[in-house]
């Protein structure tokens, strides 16, 4: 796989759309992420005007500049990637005012979203967290709902706009049990298994890039406790999008 090198030396590989290259750039979070070089950044808008990135990416990469641009973290042309959502689109504005953010986030999803799914996006926006309840909900509808064949849907641009803005942020206690509860009444018990099963992952170590204990861990627990193991890392377990 070939890579082109960007701005002050990142390598992003070449069978992403840009779109997807400054989503590895901006989608890390406040402390990792690092602004879009301008050597990317036509190619980014292009791929916006032209729709090439499939809508999930498009939400994940917007709920990241919002993010960032709530720590003044966006250059003005970064800025400039809005209007070409929406002409009048203006970021300060989008922050501050709730109908604003609507109007933008509308152009996103398509008006065919459920207003409870645009209102829930909204709080997010404002600093809001889900309830335990409103937590499973949304796990359940980003999970449990088939998932449509056309890839520039409002539904995926909305699922992809959740999962980055929250990955960013961090959730909160009571929204992952919420997560736990919608995922864990999905899983299918194992037939025939009498021992404790731990399934033990990385994680997410993009920004300090420590040495991984997660292996030793794994060995001790299975050579301790009378449990199995499942643990699975790679060269890179860092973000994946």
């Amino acid at each position: 796989m070939t890579a082109a090198t960007y701005g002050d030396g990142v390598e992003l590989a070449d069978n992403y759309f840009p779109l997807q290259k400054a989503l590895k750039l901006v989608g890390i979070g406040k402390k990792g992420s690092r602004p879009i070089p301008a050597d990317l950044i036509e190619s980014v808008a292009d791929d916006i005007k032209q729709a090439q990135s499939p809508a999930i990416a498009r939400g994940a990469f917007f709920a990241a500049l919002l993010y960032r641009a709530r720590f003044s973290l966006l250059g003005p042309e970064e800025q400039g990637l809005f209007r070409l959502i929406d002409e009048t689109s203006d970021v300060a504005e989008i922050l501050a005012s709730r109908d604003s953010a609507s109007l933008f986030l509308r152009k996103i999803f398509s008006s065919k979203l459920p207003e409870t799914w645009q209102d829930m996006a909204l709080d997010l926006l404002e600093g809001k967290k889900m309830s335990l309840e409103e937590a499973e909900k949304m796990a359940d509808f980003l999970l449990k709902e088939a998932r449509p064949a056309n890839k520039q849907s409002g539904r995926e641009a909305f699922c992809g706009f959740v999962i980055s803005y929250l990955r960013l942020r961090y959730e909160s206690f009571d929204e992952w049990c919420g997560f736990y509860n919608s995922l864990k009444s999905r899983l299918l018990p194992l037939e025939n298994h009498h021992r404790e099963l731990i399934i033990f992952s990385e994680p997410m170590n993009g920004f300090k890039q420590s040495m991984f204990l997660s292996p030793l861990i794994a060995a001790a627990l299975r050579r301790e406790y009378p449990v199995e193991v499942a643990h699975l890392s790679g060269r890179n377990p860092g973000p994946k999008f």
